[in-house]
């Protein structure tokens, strides 16, 4: 029987690395020329030429996972707030509509319930330098949702945090 060791890993937001000066910027640029994803070329498109473009403009966050002893990331993810619109007509009952009376009042006018809720908006896997054995698809995205990136990101933004129960 195997036994799984988890690893460890590092969560970093790249508006850190913004925020220092453009020689941290220009660092940055060149550490994400290293992300390869030849499963995805628009995961990997967004990370190298937009994600530090839409997290300087607050379209989105960019972090980006290292493995414990690494110098290039493993993966990353990006998360956005959109808005959800909800009909009043797909709801199912009184008790959902109660639900979601707690956190958004209906427009009466368009018969629906509009609410902030943040998106995970890209994710991927560095397959650049045997980098993706580094880390599985389970591990990236259990990371995001155990970082407490959501839980800051639902207080800055009034959205929900929760398992959805």
């Amino acid at each position: 029987m195997t036994t799984y060791k988890p690893r460890k890993f590092s969560c970093v937001n790249i508006r850190e690395f913004i925020a220092q000066s453009e020689t941290h910027e220009q660092k940055l640029s060149e550490l994400l020329s290293y992300f390869s994803c030849p499963k995805n070329s628009d995961v990997e498109n967004f990370l190298k030429y937009n994600a530090i473009d839409f997290t300087k403009k607050n379209q989105s966050v960019t972090y980006l996972i290292f493995p414990v002893d690494e110098a290039l990331p493993a993966g990353y993810f990006t998360i956005a707030v959109k808005t959800l619109t909800i009909s009043l007509d797909d709801i199912a009952s009184k008790t959902q509509q109660k639900k979601i009376e707690r956190v958004c009042k209906l427009d009466k006018n368009n018969r629906s319930y509009t609410m902030p809720a943040y998106l995970i908006a890209q994710l991927g896997k560095n397959f650049n330098s045997g980098m993706n054995d580094k880390i599985s698809g389970s591990e990236l995205f259990g990371g995001i949702r155990n970082h407490k990136t959501v839980a800051i990101f639902s207080w800055r933004h009034g959205c929900i945090c929760g398992s959805g129960k």
